[in-house]
C-alpha cells in the first residue's frame, strides 16, 4: 500500500494530467517530461491519497466483472448481484462493495498478455512492460512511482514524508519490482519504506519503522557532531556565492 501525502498550499495535477502521467500505463516519458516541466494546474482538494496494489487474490471475474451475460465457461461461477448503480453488477461476494458502487470508477479494459508473474506485476506497477525478460526489477532509468511524480510536482511536505511504501516494496525477489521508485528523477524522490518482513505478512501486528534507524557505529553525539559540520558547510558555501 502506497500513501502519498500532498504537500501544503500546493499545487495539484488534474484529473486529465494525472492520466497523461501514466496512471493507467498510457503516458510516455516525453509527455511525463513536459508535465514534470509544468506545474500549473487547479487547486488540489484531497490532501491524501492511498494506493493499493494487490499481487494476488480473487480475479476481478470473481469480483466486480461477472460477465453475466457471456456463455458457461466465461462467466464468474458466482452469482451476481445488483449495485447501487443501474446496469453494473458485482458477484455476491461483495455485497455491501456493491451498495458503493457509485462512488467507483471501474476499469474493465486493462489487461496484459504476459502470464509470468514477476513480468505481469511490473507492467501493472511501472506502466510499461519489460523491456527483457529479466528486466523487471528497480532501476535509475525507470520511469518514475505515482508517489515520485507526486513529490517532484508538489515538493515536501513538511515534517511528514511525501510518500510512504508499507509493509515492504513488492518483490519476490531482490531488488524491488519496477514502479515502485523515483526512478529517473533520483534517488531523492524514492519513497520511505517499512521493510517489515515477509514473515507472518496477514497476523496483526506493529510496524517497526526503521527507515530513519542511525546506521551502526552513528549514536546521537556522533550524529549531532555531523549536523554541526554540515551547518558550518553550508554557511562556508553561502559565503563563498556558490
Amino acid at each position: 500500500m502506497f500513501s502519498l501525502l500532498a504537500a501544503n498550499g500546493a499545487k495539484s495535477l488534474s484529473r486529465r494530467q494525472l492520466h497523461r502521467l501514466g496512471f493507467a500505463g498510457m503516458a510516455s516519458s516525453n509527455r511525463l517530461s513536459t508535465l514534470l516541466a509544468n506545474k500549473t494546474a487547479s487547486p488540489h482538494k484531497a490532501k491524501r491519497c492511498i494506493y493499493i496494489y494487490l499481487c494476488g487474490g480473487p480475479s476481478q471475474l470473481d469480483l466486480w466483472d461477472p460477465k453475466p451475460d457471456a456463455v458457461d465457461g466465461i462467466r464468474s461461477e458466482f452469482k451476481p448481484i445488483e449495485t447501487n448503480v443501474p446496469g453494473i453488477m458485482f458477484t455476491e461476494l461483495i455485497p455491501n462493495l456493491a451498495k458503493h458502487a457509485s462512488k467507483l470508477a471501474l476499469i474493465r479494459s486493462m489487461t496484459h498478455t504476459s502470464t509470468d508473474h514477476n513480468i505481469s506485476s511490473a507492467h501493472t506497477l511501472h506502466g510499461y512492460p519489460p523491456i527483457r525478460p529479466d528486466d523487471v526489477y528497480a532501476a535509475p532509468t525507470d520511469h518514475p512511482a505515482i508517489g515520485a511524480i507526486l513529490h517532484k510536482l508538489k515538493g515536501d511536505t513538511g515534517l511528514l514524508p511525501p510518500w510512504v511504501i508499507l509493509p515492504r516494496p513488492f518483490t519476490t525477489a531482490s531488488p524491488p519490482i519496477k514502479g515502485q521508485s523515483g526512478g529517473f528523477l533520483g534517488s531523492r524522490y524514492d519513497a520511505v519504506s517499512m521493510n517489515e518482513t515477509k514473515q507472518d505478512s496477514l497476523a496483526p501486528k506493529d510496524l517497526k519503522f526503521s527507515a530513519f534507524d542511525l546506521p551502526p557505529g552513528v549514536g546521537e553525539s556522533r550524529l549531532k557532531s555531523r549536523r554541526q559540520l554540515l551547518s558550518k558547510l553550508d554557511d562556508r558555501l553561502k559565503q563563498t556565492n556558490f
